[in-house]
């Protein structure tokens, strides 16, 4: 229960964070048992060797001001919204970083949001 934007930002669930949002959230399992939940926007491309997770470009998407890359990392597919024109050439491996103040915690059981 909440604003759209405090659900947006602060989703208590793994269903909330899925499903507000275009792109949808970024999620993947994690070593420790739970699954993470990245926004695209908070995705930044850097170089390989800097990266959280690595992923092959597989689809780039100018917008305008932003633009929205599809990578396939780890037999998942993550989203990436970068500001600006941004072009990372189709079957190039780049790396994927997030900030751990945008990563969201959830419990695979419950799918509810982990503090």
């Amino acid at each position: 229960i909440g604003t759209p934007l405090q659900l947006y930002h602060q989703p208590q669930t793994r269903f909330v964070a899925g499903v507000l949002g275009a792109p949808s959230m970024n999620f993947m399992r994690a070593p420790d048992g739970t699954e993470w939940g990245v926004r695209p926007e908070h995705v930044q491309l850097v170089e390989p060797h800097q990266a959280q997770l690595q992923g092959v470009v597989s689809l780039v998407e100018p917008l305008g001001a932003d633009t929205l890359i599809t990578l396939s990392a780890q037999d998942l597919k993550w989203i990436a919204r970068v500001v600006g024109p941004q072009h990372p050439k189709l079957g190039e491996s780049v790396g994927l970083h997030w900030h751990d103040s945008h990563l969201h915690r959830f419990d695979l059981q419950s799918g509810r949001l982990l503090s």
